[in-house]
């Protein structure tokens, strides 16, 4: 066996784990030694909320409640030119195949079972040294209706269980303390290509609900998603300083949608609130006043008709305001190198960009370069106005910065 070191971030107020680097995302940025150098000790993570950094040194490992935690993780010794790992040719009992992961996945309750972690009575895993070639494995024996998930066609499904690699995206009610219905949470399942999600009216419980969420345990480890709002066809109402949002981090679990767009900007969300996750999504708004979220990735934005507010995230994202006074929102978090988003359709004499103040921006033929300073190092992303050779900078303007949530 050989090891090497495992990361996460450590919050002693819950016992909750940021792994690194699959979970910095949000208000984490991981801070590069191609471009910081010996400036720091690597992994060295940086917090948009609190300017720190953190750093596997003594006296820079923690701050507040988040310690950066090692751990030191074994893995199998593999022969030189083989990428087989040697293992104990006596331990073969609980060897399955290592690329697919199985579910037992209930299509009415949405209810997940992992396999082999969560399998206990009344469900018995049948194992292939006492069965032999019976069974397809995983063979997952059920003791209450005495059938058996394998995975082949005739044996995979029994009633509403199925015996899958992968879990579509469904859809289940966000409530408030008082059990009254606020909106909708989607869980983004584990399809790497999943099918259009396709939302409608009757998703909502009331006109009044349209908050839309990937589930607070999708935020980081949902697969990319493709949904659709366009379907909506009734006027719904979203309270954006009553209703709160999810985030990935537990520092700021309870911010309202008013705190997520520009200072003092007010709108009346009569379409959806979205708030999306990190990985490459396609969305389509409604035809009524959206306020739309993509997060970080390369996402494809249609806003739809109906004057819109969008903040992309960061990533390179292709966007479409659509019909209608529409706002692009750009922060801090969305400011990165490697990000070069294209707007597609600006309407000069009705839409408009954006920036917090602690941004600057210069415009150059029909190119707006964003640029950032964090803890010295100079951050640029681009703002592409497709269809204009050159464009007037008073279509872009600042606001005031807030803390970005």
């Amino acid at each position: 066996m050989s090891s090497h070191l495992k990361y996460y971030i450590l919050d002693s107020r819950d016992g909750s784990k940021i792994t690194y680097p699959d979970d910095i995302v949000g208000n984490w940025i991981d801070l590069s030694e191609d471009r910081y150098g010996d400036k720091y000790t690597y992994p060295a993570i940086y917090n948009l909320v609190s300017h720190q950094v953190l750093q596997p040194v003594e006296g820079s490992d923690s701050w507040g409640p988040y310690t950066l935690v090692t751990e030191t993780v074994d893995q199998p010794v593999t022969n030189p030119g083989d990428t087989d790992p040697i293992t104990d040719p006596g331990d073969t009992d609980d060897v399955i195949d290592s690329t697919e992961s199985y579910y037992l996945y209930n299509s009415v309750t949405n209810e997940i079972i992992k396999y082999p972690s969560e399998i206990t009575y009344p469900l018995i895993e049948l194992k292939e040294a006492d069965y032999g070639d019976k069974y397809l494995y995983p063979a997952i024996y059920d003791s209450r209706t005495h059938v058996v998930f394998q995975p082949s066609e005739d044996s995979s499904t029994h009633g509403d269980w199925q015996l899958t690699t992968s879990i579509p995206a469904y859809v289940r009610p966000i409530n408030n303390p008082d059990g009254i219905s606020v909106g909708i949470s989607i869980d983004a399942g584990t399809e790497a290509s999943p099918e259009l999600l396709s939302i409608t009216d009757d998703h909502f419980d009331e006109v009044n609900s349209r908050h839309v969420e990937i589930s607070s345990d999708s935020i980081s480890t949902a697969k990319p998603l493709k949904i659709n709002f366009a379907n909506i066809s009734e006027k719904g109402s979203v309270d954006m300083a009553a209703q709160t949002v999810n985030t990935s981090d537990a520092d700021s679990p309870s911010t309202s949608i008013s705190e997520n767009a520009p200072i003092g900007f007010n709108m009346n969300i009569e379409g959806v609130y979205f708030n999306s996750s990190s990985h490459n999504d396609v969305i389509t708004g409604t035809q009524f006043s959206d306020f739309l979220r993509a997060g970080a990735g390369d996402d494809e934005i249609d806003a739809g008709d109906g004057d819109d507010l969008v903040r992309a995230g960061a990533g390179s994202d292709s966007i479409i305001l659509g019909h209608g006074k529409d706002k692009l929102y750009i922060t801090v978090d969305q400011v990165s190198d490697d990000s070069v988003d294209t707007l597609l359709d600006f309407d000069i004499d009705e839409d408009s960009v954006c920036y917090e103040s602690a941004i600057t921006c210069s415009v150059e033929s029909n190119i707006a370069t964003f640029s950032v300073t964090i803890d010295g190092i100079e951050r640029q992303s681009q703002l592409i106005f497709s269809g204009y050779d050159s464009i007037d900078s008073t279509a872009i303007s600042s606001v005031s910065a807030i803390d970005y949530m």
